[in-house]
């Protein structure tokens, strides 16, 4: 009788009499395979768990959610890159953004009073025009101490940083870059009082990296600004 009873268990009998338990007769089948993870009725229970069929509203429930969840990310969010002029972080359309290149000296260009005009620089074995980013932005010094977030290094990480703007090619030099990173602009904040006020014409607000305010920079506005600085000088 105490065999009978063991064989006809019920599938859940690891609950009642495992290795642990202390309800007699245990099962016979213990002898033999020492622990119920080793019992073919403990295994074939828990493939029963991750064979069993999704429930239907369930999925249609989870399919709903995700799609909702990719459409919104994908139309409210749009790239951009980073970097860092002075104290100052800005941002440009990640598809304006044409290259990185290693910073080298920039040569003055005699009979060029335009401050916004820095020089010109070899990028890639093209000598190129290079813009002052601080003067065209009017970016306010602060304090050495006065920096939050993404502070910037001691040691030097200066870039040129190539763009794109209305079909021309710019170089700027930079004092750091980030790289690529998404915002909403439906969140976009108010501009910091330490961007100029000219600047402000071609920015679009600023968004939160990393405890820090980020300046977007509107390209295409940025562009036909460059093209009237191109023109003056």
């Amino acid at each position: 009788m105490a065999k009978a009873k063991a064989v006809t268990v019920r599938q859940d009998c690891w609950r009642r009499v495992g290795v642990w338990g202390s309800v007699f007769p245990r099962c016979d089948q213990l002898a033999e395979v020492i622990h119920c993870r080793n019992c073919s009725v403990f295994v074939e229970a828990g493939r029963g768990v991750f064979e069993r069929k999704v429930p239907t509203a369930y999925r249609d429930e989870w399919t709903t959610k995700l799609l909702k969840e990719e459409v919104r990310e994908s139309r409210a969010t749009v790239g951009a890159f980073v970097f860092r002029v002075d104290e100052e972080w800005f941002s440009l359309p990640a598809k304006d953004i044409d290259g990185i290149f290693e910073y080298k000296a920039i040569h003055r260009l005699p009979h060029i009073n335009n401050p916004q005009i820095a020089g010109v620089a070899n990028i890639g074995g093209e000598i190129l025009v290079c813009y002052s980013l601080d003067t065209i932005l009017e970016v306010s010094k602060r304090d050495k101490h006065d920096k939050q977030g993404l502070k910037p290094q001691v040691k030097s990480f200066r870039r040129f940083m190539v763009v794109k703007l209305n079909g021309n090619r710019y170089v700027f030099s930079v004092n750091e870059v980030r790289g690529m990173t998404r915002y909403d602009p439906a969140s976009l904040k108010s501009v910091p009082a330490t961007i100029g006020d000219s600047a402000r014409k071609f920015t679009l607000g600023t968004f939160a990296l990393d405890s820090v305010d980020v300046t977007v920079i509107d390209g295409a506005a940025f562009g036909l600004m460059l093209e009237g600085d191109q023109d003056d000088a």
